[in-house]
């Protein structure tokens, strides 16, 4: 008698999160000395895009001799260095995301706000009128901001869009080990995405308080670029980043106090005199330590200094003392 066969040749198999550590192991995987090398090129072809053509005019061929250019010329440097090494394994894990897991289309409205804003922001924003010493300045500073945008920006906020969408369809079931590892695997992404688009913007706004510094009041007056200015673009992000981070962090407290419920829940509590309640309260604990259901002051202080890493940026720009 042959073996006997199911009525599904294929039958359905649960589906699993991505692995955890799915970004490091693609840099771990890189050689150092790639690594190196994008970050050498990427700020290289980050101070090439503001040489470009700058020594065709008197005017910017003074204002890149100026220590203040070189301050803000190092920091783009460094916003593009990050970019080139960042954005790969970010919008590969992004990738990984939409393909492993259905994501809504709701979802997918995300990179088109984002995007939306920011042609708006390039099309009403007046600094396009400034009188800058550096030739081609905005079209080379649009360009900066697009590729920060589509290398990291629109990944990172679109990866916890994805993991919020995921983490709130969750029902946790008792011992749901699956759901287990869903809060622990969102956790994780959250962080490593916030962390991404925190670090960059921030450094866009350092970037923006640079250029204030170099250019105010030799080249553009103080009325047209106010401190203020900077202080609101830092604050601009700051919100954005709020936004999208804040329902990512409500949906993970809410699958993890549900799977706590969903294995020890209220209703079954022994009674206080039980010896069984010792049990039963060691059960949750265990459970919200596990999967961080009770944040620690040290976590959300991490999220914090992600969040305000843009306006935190900005206001530290505004109390510098100026160039020469």
């Amino acid at each position: 008698m042959g073996p006997r066969r199911s009525s599904s040749p294929h039958p359905p198999q649960p589906r699993q999160p991505a692995p955890i550590e799915a970004w490091d192991r693609r840099l771990e995987r890189w050689n150092p000395l790639v690594i190196i090398l994008l970050a050498l090129g990427g700020g290289a072809l980050g101070v090439g895009l503001l040489l470009l053509g700058a020594r065709s005019d008197p005017r910017s061929s003074q204002f890149i001799a100026t220590s203040g250019f070189l301050v803000w010329a190092a920091v783009i440097a460094v916003q593009v260095a990050v970019w080139a090494v960042v954005a790969l394994p970010l919008w590969s894990e992004v990738v990984d995301i939409v393909h492993h897991d259905r994501v809504r289309r709701t979802v997918w409205a995300i990179p088109g706000v984002v995007g939306l804003a920011l042609v708006l922001l390039a099309v009403l924003s007046p600094a396009a009128d400034f009188g800058w010493p550096l030739v081609g300045h905005s079209p080379k500073v649009w360009v900066l901001t697009a590729m920060a945008a589509i290398g990291v920006g629109l990944p990172a906020l679109f990866g916890i869009g994805c993991v919020q969408d995921i983490v709130r369809r969750a029902v946790p079931t008792v011992d749901d080990t699956d759901a287990v590892r869903l809060a622990l695997v969102s956790r994780h992404r959250v962080r490593r995405f916030l962390g991404s688009a925190g670090a960059v913007i921030g450094l866009a706004v350092l970037a923006s308080g640079s250029l204030r510094l170099a250019t105010v009041p030799t080249y553009v007056s103080a009325a047209d670029f106010p401190a203020v200015s900077v202080l609101l673009y830092g604050a601009f992000f700051t919100a954005l980043l709020v936004i999208v981070y804040v329902p990512a962090h409500l949906s993970l407290q809410r699958l993890c106090a549900e799977i706590r419920e969903a294995s020890f829940p209220l209703d079954a509590m022994p009674p206080p005199t039980s010896p069984e309640l010792e049990v039963w309260l060691g059960g949750r604990k265990r459970v919200d330590a596990l999967t961080e259901a009770n944040l620690t002051i040290g976590s959300q202080l991490q999220a914090a200094v992600f969040i305000l890493a843009p306006l935190a940026s900005a206001v530290a720009t505004t109390l510098l003392p100026k160039t020469g």
